[in-house]
């Protein structure tokens, strides 16, 4: 069910609606694993969980992939905007292979868009001196999501 949730959030955004079809595919293809590893730790941080718990109760004790991303967003306190804005940067990022130029195009500006957000927000709520080096951390821990993934 996680993949149909996912599907309707990822066909909720404008930009996605711009692209075409193959673009879709390749997009998808690509995030879906990601969304699940950041979604999944995401909810089984907020549930004082180092093991990755599912909604319905259910866990898992070998996916050793999402432990490390517990962990991290244990340590940094990763809070409700992060985590909604890290999910949008994963989903509109440029750097996949089979992307059409037109869709990199789209999605490079998309995606500094929100990075450019969630720049604003970690200012807005860590302040001058801690906001860039807050900003550091989440993007490593984007960075961290997706070579799991690739790994």
């Amino acid at each position: 069910m996680d993949s149909v949730y996912q599907m309707a959030w990822i066909s909720s955004f404008d930009f996605f609606k711009f692209l075409d079809r193959t673009d879709q595919i390749v997009i998808v293809k690509t995030v879906t694993l990601q969304l699940m590893i950041l979604t999944n730790s995401f909810f089984s941080y907020c549930n004082n969980s180092s093991t990755c718990i599912f909604p319905d109760g259910s866990y898992f004790v070998w996916l050793d992939t999402m432990f490390d991303v517990i962990r991290n967003c244990n340590e940094i306190h990763l809070d409700r905007g992060e985590y909604a804005l890290l999910k949008i940067l994963l989903l509109c990022n440029p750097n996949w292979d089979k992307l059409s130029r037109s869709a990199f195009q789209l999605l490079s500006s998309t995606q500094q868009n929100y990075t450019n957000l969630l720049m604003d927000y970690c200012m807005r709520n860590h302040g001058a001196s801690e906001g860039p080096a807050r900003m550091a951390t989440l993007l490593q821990l984007k960075n961290t999501i997706i070579h799991k993934v690739f790994k």
